[in-house]
């Protein structure tokens, strides 16, 4: 798989359901349990089985949006196992309603193997693109 951008969040994009502005964002890590669909199936957290998530981030402080290039601060996140994707969600509560955004897998790294280290830290690009950018 490649990273993506979820359809679904491109539909709720244009219809004003995604505001970068004021809405919370998390990181839910996720591994081999989880099979992305790019395709129009996959829209909220709900999508990927509970055994597929490692971990679920705070909130991500911060974010910015700058002519369709998304930044926010880095975060660290408690893990207790191995991942091989990041899957960026706009946080509601329960968790299992929040709005897929994007999908990760093609990152340094990734996959990221559990050495019995708790604490992850995912650092955004410094380049242009940043968290993500809508080019």
């Amino acid at each position: 798989m490649a990273n993506f951008v979820y359809k679904k969040a491109k539909q709720g994009l244009f219809n004003g359901l995604i505001n970068t502005l004021s809405n919370q964002y998390k990181l839910i890590l996720t591994n081999e349990n989880y099979t992305p669909n790019s395709s129009s199936n996959d829209e909220f957290v709900s999508s990927i089985p509970e055994n597929a998530r490692v971990a679920t981030s705070s909130s991500i402080s911060n974010i910015t949006n700058i002519n369709g290039i998304i930044d926010g601060d880095d975060i660290q996140m408690e893990v207790l196992g191995s991942f091989n994707a990041i899957v960026f969600a706009q946080s509601t509560s329960p968790i299992d309603n929040s709005r897929l955004v994007f999908y990760v897998d093609t990152a340094e790294e990734l996959p990221f193997a559990y050495t019995g280290q708790n604490t992850v830290t995912i650092n955004w690009s410094n380049e242009v693109n940043k968290i993500l950018a809508l080019i």
